[in-house]
């Protein structure tokens, strides 16, 4: 049971989030690390599938 109610709209969000870093991030994290870097070809896939910049409005670009 959840806490707070979202809105089914927010659920299927927080799952593809959830999906992708289980498939694009979780497995490179050890090596990232040493590197000291995530590299710029993961933020580019996370703009791309609408996870950064949420709030930003939609006249400026944002989901």
């Amino acid at each position: 049971m959840d806490v707070i109610k979202y809105a089914e709209e927010h659920n299927i969000f927080r799952d593809a989030v959830r999906r992708f870093f289980e498939k694009e991030v979780t497995p490179h994290i050890e090596e990232w690390e040493e590197a000291g870097i995530v590299p710029r070809s993961v933020w580019k896939k996370m703009g791309d599938q609408g996870f950064l910049c949420t709030d930003v409005p939609e006249e400026y670009g944002g989901v």
